[in-house]
């Protein structure tokens, strides 16, 4: 599941890339211009036309609505949302809307564990966690931040969290990060550093420990 996350958010940020790029290298530069003026315009009514007649003119969007499936709904999410979120948001951000990615690919990657567990008919807390660990997947690969895709999930979408809660959330988020790394080729482990730097961050750090210390 953690993988299946991961793989949404390589595709937004994919998608995304991949438009943006085709608007500012393969348009002539005499019509960029237009890239600024009418394109986020253009993002923003296509969403809007995509939304009304594909996916029927949702409601609840975002956040809240996940909130509200956790809340009223017993974490059952659409299996609908599990795509549409990311139609919308890679259309407004590559024409250059003023959205981000944070929410589409949490919502996207917890309505991706909400059906895992509703397809293996989990109960009501089992459901919420793979909730959780589909928006921590999601938004771990999308911003490469395994930890703060944790933190998300436990201040915004668990509560009464008990210690057990905290290993799958990690699994999912390492599993998101690592895929993301692999399939856009970023450096995945380690980063090595030059000897003589590594020395001389060591020497700054003693006098400027000394200094400190001598100023009390």
């Amino acid at each position: 599941m953690g993988c299946t996350a991961g793989l949404a958010g390589v595709l937004l940020k994919t998608i995304v890339h991949n438009i943006h790029f085709f608007i500012t290298n393969k348009v002539h530069f005499e019509y960029q211009i237009l890239f600024y003026i009418i394109f986020p315009f253009l993002g923003i009514v296509l969403t809007t036309s995509i939304v009304l007649t594909i996916f029927k003119g949702q409601d609840r969007k975002g956040i809240g609505a996940i909130l509200y499936e956790i809340a009223q709904n017993s974490s059952i999410v659409s299996s609908v949302k599990t795509y549409s979120q990311i139609v919308q948001s890679a259309i407004t951000v590559g024409l250059g809307g003023s959205a981000g990615l944070e929410s589409p690919i949490a919502v996207t990657g917890a309505a991706i564990g909400s059906n895992y567990a509703q397809t293996y008919r989990l109960n009501y807390k089992e459901r919420t966690l793979l909730l959780a660990a589909g928006a921590t997947a999601g938004v771990a690969s999308a911003f490469n931040a395994p930890i703060a895709g944790v933190m998300f999930a436990f201040e915004i979408l668990l509560t009464g969290v008990v210690f057990t809660d905290f290993i799958p959330l990690v699994v999912a988020a390492v599993c998101g990060s690592l895929l993301s790394r692999i399939l856009l080729q970023e450096d995945i482990f380690f980063i090595s550093l030059s000897r003589t730097r590594f020395i001389l961050n060591i020497r700054s750090c003693s006098i400027s420990f000394f200094l400190f210390w001598e100023s009390y």
